[in-house]
């Protein structure tokens, strides 16, 4: 999903509940990094040093097996800085985040996304 398609559907989603919200590139960071520490997507993670850390993946023997990286939100023509499976999580926590009336809606519907990517991502 590219950036400007995650703003244009959240907006969509906010009508008739905040529809003067201001969907920006630092909400949408925000989302992904709120993901990022519930999971461990695929996209943001690497083992090469990336230029910015958000987390340190650590293993049973304090062992540093990944890193989650800050992710970079580009413009709206470029595709969102997460795995394409959670690219609608995002859109689901930045309403949450932006809704009056129904944030545990949207909270629910971007942990059940992540529930599932994680569901698939045990049984590889």
């Amino acid at each position: 999903m590219k950036v400007g398609e995650a703003k244009e559907l959240a907006t969509l989603l906010l009508k008739g509940d905040n529809s003067n919200a201001t969907i920006n590139n630092l909400i949408l960071k925000q989302a992904i990094l709120d993901i990022a520490t519930r999971c461990e997507p695929q996209k943001l993670t690497t083992k090469e040093q990336p230029t910015k850390i958000y987390r340190k993946i650590i293993d049973q023997n304090e062992k540093i097996t990944a890193y989650i990286r800050e992710p970079i939100i580009g413009g709206d023509d470029e595709e969102l800085d997460i795995d394409e499976e959670l690219a609608i999580a995002v859109v689901f926590f930045v309403c949450a985040y932006l809704s009056h009336k129904s944030k545990d809606y949207f909270e629910a519907k971007g942990e059940r996304v992540i529930a599932l990517f994680k569901s698939n991502s045990n049984s590889i």
